[in-house]
């Protein structure tokens, strides 16, 4: 999976919005990762950005199916495909907000 330009940039815009942009790894900022697997986010350290892509391919695997991992699909497009005009727009927000209260989690408890 890949996200698109369009969601990425989405995403960052969602991430800044919420504050956590100084925690992003600066190697992440620019573009999409090449390739974003659906895989466990324990052990690592929290960069937002990286973590949200996570959670929503993560979740469009589960939502809509391993097909996604077979090519580039955009997980958001395949949302927006599949769930409905405006859906990956509310995936972004919601996975942003997930990603702050983890951030927030962490920040509490000492964890890096």
């Amino acid at each position: 999976m890949q996200i698109c330009h369009d969601h990425w940039n989405e995403l960052k815009n969602a991430i800044c919005q919420r504050g956590m942009w100084k925690l992003v790894s600066p190697d992440k900022a620019g573009h999409p990762p090449v390739q974003i697997r659906s895989q466990s986010l324990t052990g690592r350290s929290l960069d937002p950005l990286d973590m949200a892509g996570h959670l929503i391919s993560s979740q469009a695997v589960m939502a809509l199916g391993e097909y996604l991992e077979s090519r580039n699909y955009c997980p958001l497009c395949e949302v927006e495909h599949n769930l409905g005009h405006g859906f990956s727009h509310e995936w972004i927000e919601v996975n942003a907000n997930t990603v702050l209260e983890l951030c927030r989690i962490q920040h509490q408890t000492g964890n890096d």
